[in-house]
């Protein structure tokens, strides 16, 4: 959080400007989910089994935030994306035969960030900034119940969890001025998210209680496109 708490300090002590030095924006892409990691998945009464690797799928981000240029080549926004679209889709190893494991898993984060616009340059009739960029903040990672299958029917449900965590970006991308005020953003970035988890509880079986929740990493590749429209 240092991070955040140093670019909103140095937007507030920033050299008074005109109004046009603010700005919204709002964006959308894709998320390319990494791999999870292996976890343990222990009962209170029951075997240890171990859950394999996979990634999460790809989740759409849909993004808005808000921001101010603070010197010439460096500008600063505080931006809230939801990304909603991930599965656990995995199995587990020491079930015989292998147990699928499924649960939806959804994301809100609030990062703050820097971008360096390196160079502004003429393509024909359109100026393209290229920069770089880099952010942290808060993640909040939202797992539904998990269902565990065995012999093609449910054989168990998993209460769902909820994880903070602290979350960062780092990505480079272009803008290309379509007007006096309007920006069009392409990018990309890789963003750490932290880990998700379930609960600890089997509602169809309430004497059964995992040890501790399942737990992942919650990693992807974005690439996004938006709109910066400047005041």
């Amino acid at each position: 959080m240092l991070l955040g708490t140093s670019l909103l300090s140095t937007i507030a002590i920033a050299e008074d400007g005109s109004s046009s030095n603010w700005y919204i924006k709002s964006e959308a892409g894709a998320a390319f989910s990494n791999d999870a990691g292996t976890t343990d998945m222990s009962f209170t009464h029951g075997p240890q089994v171990t859950v394999n690797d996979s990634d999460l799928g790809v989740s759409p981000v849909f993004g808005i935030g808000i921001g101010r240029q603070i010197y010439k080549n460096f500008r600063g926004d505080v931006t809230f994306n939801y990304r909603g679209g991930f599965e656990l889709d995995t199995e587990s190893t020491d079930s015989l035969p292998a147990s699928p494991l499924d649960a939806d898993i959804k994301s809100y984060s609030l990062m703050a960030n820097l971008y360096w616009d390196i160079y502004r340059f003429d393509a024909g009739q359109l100026a393209i900034t290229p920069y770089l960029s880099g952010g942290a903040g808060v993640a909040i990672n939202q797992t539904d119940d998990m269902l565990l299958i065995a012999g093609g029917t449910n054989a168990a449900e998993i209460s769902g969890g909820t994880k903070t965590n602290f979350a960062f970006q780092v990505g480079a991308g272009a803008g290309i001025e379509m007007s006096e005020h309007l920006t069009l953003d392409l990018g990309y970035r890789y963003v750490d998210l932290g880990e998700f988890q379930s609960g600890k509880n089997l509602p169809s079986v309430p004497s059964v209680k995992l040890n501790d929740p399942i737990k992942g990493d919650l990693t992807s590749h974005e690439i996004m496109i938006g709109l910066r429209y400047n005041f």
